[in-house]
Protein backbone atom coordinates (compact mmCIF):
# COMPACT_ATOMS: atom_id res chain seq x y z
CA UNK A 1 0.00 0.00 0.00
CA UNK A 2 1.23 3.48 -0.84
CA UNK A 3 2.33 5.50 2.19
CA UNK A 4 0.73 8.82 3.03
CA UNK A 5 4.06 10.61 2.65
CA UNK A 6 4.27 9.67 -1.03
CA UNK A 7 1.08 11.50 -2.03
CA UNK A 8 1.83 13.92 -4.90
CA UNK A 9 1.58 17.52 -3.74
CA UNK A 10 0.01 20.56 -5.34
CA UNK A 11 1.12 23.86 -3.80
CA UNK A 12 -0.98 27.02 -3.96
CA UNK A 13 1.31 30.03 -3.40
CA UNK A 14 0.42 33.70 -3.27
CA UNK A 15 -1.43 36.35 -1.28
CA UNK A 16 -4.84 36.52 0.43
CA UNK A 17 -6.66 35.24 -2.66
CA UNK A 18 -4.78 32.00 -2.07
CA UNK A 19 -5.00 32.14 1.73
CA UNK A 20 -8.80 32.41 1.45
CA UNK A 21 -8.98 29.59 -1.10
CA UNK A 22 -9.95 27.07 1.57
CA UNK A 23 -12.74 29.23 3.00
CA UNK A 24 -15.83 26.97 3.10
CA UNK A 25 -18.22 29.94 3.11
CA UNK A 26 -16.78 31.04 -0.23
CA UNK A 27 -16.44 27.51 -1.62
CA UNK A 28 -12.79 28.30 -2.14
CA UNK A 29 -10.96 27.01 -5.18
CA UNK A 30 -8.26 25.43 -3.00
CA UNK A 31 -10.77 23.39 -1.03
CA UNK A 32 -12.46 22.39 -4.30
CA UNK A 33 -9.11 21.22 -5.66
CA UNK A 34 -8.41 19.19 -2.53
CA UNK A 35 -11.82 17.54 -2.81
CA UNK A 36 -11.20 16.92 -6.52
CA UNK A 37 -7.84 15.27 -5.79
CA UNK A 38 -8.94 13.30 -2.71
CA UNK A 39 -6.85 10.11 -2.41
CA UNK A 40 -4.73 11.22 -5.34
CA UNK A 41 -2.82 14.32 -4.21
CA UNK A 42 -2.47 16.70 -1.29
CA UNK A 43 -3.22 20.37 -1.96
CA UNK A 44 -1.20 22.69 0.30
CA UNK A 45 -2.27 26.27 1.00
CA UNK A 46 0.67 28.65 1.14
CA UNK A 47 -1.15 31.95 0.79
CA UNK A 48 0.08 34.99 2.73
CA UNK A 49 -2.54 37.69 3.04
CA UNK A 50 -1.29 41.22 2.36
CA UNK A 51 2.00 40.12 0.78
CA UNK A 52 3.28 41.46 -2.53
CA UNK A 53 6.12 40.20 -4.72
CA UNK A 54 8.59 42.56 -3.01
CA UNK A 55 7.89 40.92 0.35
CA UNK A 56 7.59 37.34 -0.90
CA UNK A 57 10.77 37.25 -2.98
CA UNK A 58 13.33 37.60 -0.12
CA UNK A 59 11.35 35.11 1.97
CA UNK A 60 11.20 32.30 -0.58
CA UNK A 61 13.97 30.46 1.24
CA UNK A 62 11.72 29.94 4.25
CA UNK A 63 8.23 30.02 2.75
CA UNK A 64 8.66 27.97 -0.42
CA UNK A 65 12.14 26.53 -0.99
CA UNK A 66 11.85 23.70 1.58
CA UNK A 67 8.73 22.43 -0.20
CA UNK A 68 10.32 22.74 -3.64
CA UNK A 69 13.53 21.00 -2.56
CA UNK A 70 11.78 18.10 -0.84
CA UNK A 71 11.71 14.65 -2.41
CA UNK A 72 9.76 13.91 -4.40
CA UNK A 73 9.32 17.52 -5.54
CA UNK A 74 5.79 18.94 -5.81
CA UNK A 75 3.80 17.85 -8.84
CA UNK A 76 2.39 21.34 -9.44
CA UNK A 77 2.77 24.90 -8.15
CA UNK A 78 -0.06 27.36 -8.73
CA UNK A 79 1.18 30.96 -8.30
CA UNK A 80 -1.43 33.72 -7.88
CA UNK A 81 0.16 37.07 -7.04
CA UNK A 82 -0.08 40.73 -8.04
CA UNK A 83 -3.30 42.05 -6.53
CA UNK A 84 -1.47 43.85 -3.73
CA UNK A 85 1.36 45.04 -5.97
CA UNK A 86 -1.25 46.85 -8.10
CA UNK A 87 -2.67 49.08 -5.35
CA UNK A 88 -2.32 52.85 -5.92
CA UNK A 89 1.03 54.59 -5.63
CA UNK A 90 1.63 55.75 -2.06
CA UNK A 91 0.06 52.67 -0.44
CA UNK A 92 2.48 50.47 1.48
CA UNK A 93 1.67 47.43 -0.65
CA UNK A 94 2.32 49.14 -3.99
CA UNK A 95 5.06 47.75 -6.22
CA UNK A 96 5.82 49.58 -9.49
CA UNK A 97 5.00 47.61 -12.61
CA UNK A 98 8.60 47.17 -13.76
CA UNK A 99 9.67 45.94 -10.33
CA UNK A 100 6.67 43.60 -10.19
CA UNK A 101 7.76 42.09 -13.50
CA UNK A 102 11.34 41.67 -12.30
CA UNK A 103 10.21 40.12 -9.01
CA UNK A 104 7.89 37.69 -10.77
CA UNK A 105 10.65 36.68 -13.18
CA UNK A 106 12.91 36.02 -10.19
CA UNK A 107 10.26 33.92 -8.43
CA UNK A 108 9.63 31.84 -11.56
CA UNK A 109 13.38 31.40 -12.11
CA UNK A 110 13.79 30.23 -8.51
CA UNK A 111 10.98 27.70 -8.87
CA UNK A 112 12.32 26.35 -12.17
CA UNK A 113 15.89 26.04 -10.87
CA UNK A 114 14.94 24.52 -7.50
CA UNK A 115 12.29 22.12 -8.78
CA UNK A 116 12.71 21.75 -12.56
CA UNK A 117 10.22 18.87 -12.79
CA UNK A 118 7.45 20.75 -10.96
CA UNK A 119 4.69 21.97 -13.27
CA UNK A 120 4.15 25.72 -12.87
CA UNK A 121 0.85 27.51 -13.47
CA UNK A 122 0.79 31.30 -13.19
CA UNK A 123 -2.62 32.83 -12.48
CA UNK A 124 -3.19 36.49 -13.31
CA UNK A 125 -4.49 38.78 -10.56
CA UNK A 126 -8.23 38.96 -11.22
CA UNK A 127 -10.13 42.13 -12.09
CA UNK A 128 -11.47 44.21 -9.24
CA UNK A 129 -15.09 45.30 -8.84
CA UNK A 130 -14.77 49.05 -8.47
CA UNK A 131 -18.39 49.78 -7.37
CA UNK A 132 -18.15 47.29 -4.49
CA UNK A 133 -14.73 48.13 -3.04
CA UNK A 134 -14.96 49.47 0.52
CA UNK A 135 -12.68 50.64 3.30
CA UNK A 136 -8.99 50.05 2.72
CA UNK A 137 -9.79 48.20 -0.50
CA UNK A 138 -11.34 51.27 -2.14
CA UNK A 139 -9.38 52.59 -5.12
CA UNK A 140 -9.50 55.72 -7.30
CA UNK A 141 -10.87 55.90 -10.84
CA UNK A 142 -8.66 54.06 -13.30
CA UNK A 143 -7.54 51.40 -10.81
CA UNK A 144 -9.30 48.63 -12.75
CA UNK A 145 -7.14 49.39 -15.78
CA UNK A 146 -4.02 49.42 -13.58
CA UNK A 147 -4.74 45.90 -12.31
CA UNK A 148 -5.23 44.82 -15.93
CA UNK A 149 -1.66 45.97 -16.70
CA UNK A 150 -0.30 43.79 -13.90
CA UNK A 151 -2.33 40.86 -15.21
CA UNK A 152 -0.85 41.45 -18.66
CA UNK A 153 2.64 41.36 -17.17
CA UNK A 154 1.95 37.94 -15.68
CA UNK A 155 1.04 36.71 -19.14
CA UNK A 156 4.23 38.20 -20.53
CA UNK A 157 6.43 36.60 -17.89
CA UNK A 158 4.79 33.23 -18.43
CA UNK A 159 5.57 33.44 -22.14
CA UNK A 160 9.28 33.91 -21.38
CA UNK A 161 9.67 30.47 -19.79
CA UNK A 162 9.33 27.06 -21.42
CA UNK A 163 6.89 24.77 -19.70
CA UNK A 164 5.15 27.53 -17.74
CA UNK A 165 1.43 27.98 -18.31
CA UNK A 166 -0.72 31.06 -17.58
CA UNK A 167 -4.38 31.13 -16.59
CA UNK A 168 -6.10 34.41 -17.48
CA UNK A 169 -8.64 35.22 -14.77
CA UNK A 170 -9.87 38.24 -16.74
CA UNK A 171 -11.07 36.02 -19.53
CA UNK A 172 -12.51 33.58 -17.00
CA UNK A 173 -14.54 36.19 -15.14
CA UNK A 174 -15.23 38.81 -17.82
CA UNK A 175 -14.97 37.24 -21.24
CA UNK A 176 -14.40 40.28 -23.42
CA UNK A 177 -16.39 42.68 -21.23
CA UNK A 178 -15.49 45.41 -18.77
CA UNK A 179 -17.73 44.50 -15.82
CA UNK A 180 -16.50 45.91 -12.55
CA UNK A 181 -14.53 48.73 -14.15
CA UNK A 182 -16.82 51.47 -12.88
CA UNK A 183 -16.81 52.97 -16.36
CA UNK A 184 -19.97 54.33 -17.94
CA UNK A 185 -22.33 51.51 -18.87
CA UNK A 186 -20.25 48.83 -17.15
CA UNK A 187 -22.10 46.50 -14.79
CA UNK A 188 -20.65 45.51 -11.42
CA UNK A 189 -19.35 41.99 -11.07
CA UNK A 190 -21.21 41.56 -7.79
CA UNK A 191 -20.40 39.71 -4.55
CA UNK A 192 -20.99 36.26 -6.05
CA UNK A 193 -17.94 36.82 -8.24
CA UNK A 194 -15.86 39.04 -5.91
CA UNK A 195 -17.23 38.92 -2.38
CA UNK A 196 -15.86 42.32 -1.33
CA UNK A 197 -14.85 43.71 -4.69
CA UNK A 198 -11.36 42.21 -4.35
CA UNK A 199 -11.46 38.60 -3.13
CA UNK A 200 -13.15 35.76 -4.96
CA UNK A 201 -16.77 34.97 -4.14
CA UNK A 202 -18.57 31.69 -4.70
CA UNK A 203 -18.91 32.06 -8.48
CA UNK A 204 -15.41 33.48 -8.79
CA UNK A 205 -13.95 30.53 -6.90
CA UNK A 206 -15.90 28.07 -9.02
CA UNK A 207 -14.66 29.71 -12.20
CA UNK A 208 -11.04 29.60 -11.04
CA UNK A 209 -11.34 25.97 -9.92
CA UNK A 210 -12.75 25.03 -13.32
CA UNK A 211 -10.02 27.02 -15.08
CA UNK A 212 -7.24 25.35 -13.10
CA UNK A 213 -8.66 21.89 -13.85
CA UNK A 214 -8.81 22.69 -17.55
CA UNK A 215 -5.25 24.07 -17.56
CA UNK A 216 -3.97 20.92 -15.87
CA UNK A 217 -5.78 18.58 -18.27
CA UNK A 218 -4.47 20.50 -21.29
CA UNK A 219 -0.87 21.19 -20.26
CA UNK A 220 -0.13 18.27 -17.93
CA UNK A 221 -2.58 15.44 -18.67
CA UNK A 222 -0.65 13.08 -16.39
CA UNK A 223 -1.85 15.25 -13.48
CA UNK A 224 -5.54 15.02 -14.43
CA UNK A 225 -7.31 12.85 -11.87
CA UNK A 226 -8.35 10.22 -14.39
CA UNK A 227 -4.64 9.58 -14.98
CA UNK A 228 -3.57 9.59 -11.32
CA UNK A 229 -3.83 6.41 -9.28
CA UNK A 230 -5.90 6.23 -6.12
CA UNK A 231 -3.78 6.10 -2.99
CA UNK A 232 -4.72 2.70 -1.53
CA UNK A 233 -6.85 0.31 -3.60
CA UNK A 234 -10.48 0.96 -4.37
CA UNK A 235 -12.54 -0.86 -1.73
CA UNK A 236 -14.07 -3.12 -4.40
CA UNK A 237 -10.61 -4.49 -5.22
CA UNK A 238 -9.80 -5.46 -1.65
CA UNK A 239 -9.60 -9.25 -1.17
CA UNK A 240 -12.23 -8.99 1.53
CA UNK A 241 -14.76 -7.36 -0.81
CA UNK A 242 -13.76 -8.14 -4.41
CA UNK A 243 -16.30 -10.88 -5.05
CA UNK A 244 -19.12 -9.51 -2.91
CA UNK A 245 -22.47 -8.63 -4.54
CA UNK A 246 -21.96 -4.99 -3.51
CA UNK A 247 -18.56 -4.76 -5.26
CA UNK A 248 -19.80 -6.51 -8.38
CA UNK A 249 -22.83 -4.22 -8.61
CA UNK A 250 -20.82 -1.06 -7.99
CA UNK A 251 -18.19 -2.10 -10.54
CA UNK A 252 -20.90 -2.44 -13.16
CA UNK A 253 -22.34 0.98 -12.24
CA UNK A 254 -18.90 2.60 -12.56
CA UNK A 255 -18.31 1.10 -15.98
CA UNK A 256 -21.75 2.29 -17.13
CA UNK A 257 -21.04 5.83 -15.85
CA UNK A 258 -17.69 5.89 -17.67
CA UNK A 259 -19.33 4.64 -20.86
CA UNK A 260 -21.68 7.63 -20.67
CA UNK A 261 -18.68 9.94 -20.58
CA UNK A 262 -18.27 10.42 -16.84
CA UNK A 263 -14.70 11.28 -15.86
CA UNK A 264 -14.82 12.10 -12.14
CA UNK A 265 -16.61 8.89 -11.23
CA UNK A 266 -17.10 8.41 -7.49
CA UNK A 267 -15.98 4.94 -6.54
Amino acid sequence: MTSVSSYPRIILFGDSLTEKSFDPALRGFGAALQHHYARRADVLNRGYGGYNTRWLLPRLSTLLTPLLASQPPPALLVLLIGTNDAVPVGRVHHVPLDEFTSNLQAIVTHVRSTAPTTALLLVTPPPIDMPNLKGMFKRPAGAWEVVEKYADEVQGVGAEFDGVEVLDTWKLLLGDGNAGSGNAGAKPLGPEVLCDGLHLGVKGNQALFTGIKKSISTAWPSLAIENMPLQAPWWGDLPEARNSPDAIARRAEIEAEKARGGKDVEQ
